[in-house]
């Protein structure tokens, strides 16, 4: 394991644990020994609140690994044209970032953002949130790679892009 691999997190936001989203993060991490992930579905992560009620649930666990890793990967399906409930609800917390956590929303500048994706072809600006997000926080857009899974297992074509896509992931974590 090198030491930029452990730089790398997923976070993964699904309904389903063991499902293809899953898969994907599976067969992308192997490539990326030491990376870490993060199950969000797992996670108590209430929705943005303006009054900061939400201060004691799991989004904590997110902003320390967030702020640990120099790479984070935004792992999702693509549920109703757009990113999952569970992506969507951190991605909305994200503004605690810039409000009660601004050290580390400002940490965040300089790192890499990248988005693996369970569907194919990707909605009109379904890409846009994530491009957008880290262009807000001064990250770089690494870019995503989407593919239709339809297996727990994967065709030599989609595996060489899923192997292409984490030397792309491995490269901006060194």
């Amino acid at each position: 394991m090198s030491e930029a691999d452990s730089n790398i997190l997923f976070l993964l936001g699904t309904s389903n644990p063991a499902g293809k989203t899953r898969a994907l993060v599976d067969a992308t991490s192997m490539h990326l020994p030491g990376s870490h992930l993060i199950d969000l579905g797992r996670l108590s992560i209430a929705p943005y609140d303006y009054d900061h009620r939400h201060e004691a649930d799991d989004f904590s666990v997110v902003a320390e690994a967030v702020d640990a890793a120099q790479v984070i990967i935004f792992a999702t399906p693509v549920y109703w044209y757009s990113m999952s409930a569970q992506l969507k609800v951190t991605f909305d917390r994200l503004t605690d970032l810039t409000e009660t956590r601004k050290s580390v929303g400002k940490r965040l500048a300089g790192k890499t953002m990248f988005a693996l994706v369970n569907g194919d072809p990707l909605p009109e600006g379904f890409l846009v949130p994530f491009s957008g997000t880290a262009g807000y926080f001064h990250m770089h857009w690494g870019g995503a790679l989407n593919l239709a899974v339809e297996s727990r297992t994967f065709p030599e074509n989609q595996q060489a892009r899923i192997k292409n896509f984490a030397a792309c992931i491995s490269q901006a974590a060194k």
